[in-house]
């Protein structure tokens, strides 16, 4: 009877053991899961990122050489307005993005 108990608490014993073993495991790798979406998040972040500026300073090199094309022709000094006024603001979102703000 006593080798009957001694067995029963030995098992318990494992059990609880094997629990915890398990439980901490768990844990790490959830926490590792989770820097890897993290990690995964910020480079697709700095993907749409770099994407972004490349287009805008292609709308940047556009706008300029429409600015010339325009001031060239003698256009209406209103539409050539509206072209510098939207050239500022695609200077002022390239300038946010270097600096390292986000849009």
């Amino acid at each position: 009877m006593k080798l009957f108990i001694l067995g029963a608490i030995i098992i318990i014993i494992i059990a609880v053991v094997l629990y915890l073993l398990l439980s901490y495991l768990m844990n790490v790798f959830s926490h590792l899961e989770e820097k890897r979406e993290i990690l995964s998040k910020a480079k697709e972040s700095k993907k749409k990122q770099k994407l972004m500026e490349a287009e805008l300073k292609t709308r940047q090199r556009i706008l300029e050489q429409q600015i010339r094309t325009k001031v060239g022709m003698f256009y209406p000094m209103g539409e050539i307005r509206r072209l510098e006024n939207e050239l500022e603001q695609v200077n002022q979102t390239l300038d946010e993005i270097k600096n390292g703000g986000n849009i």
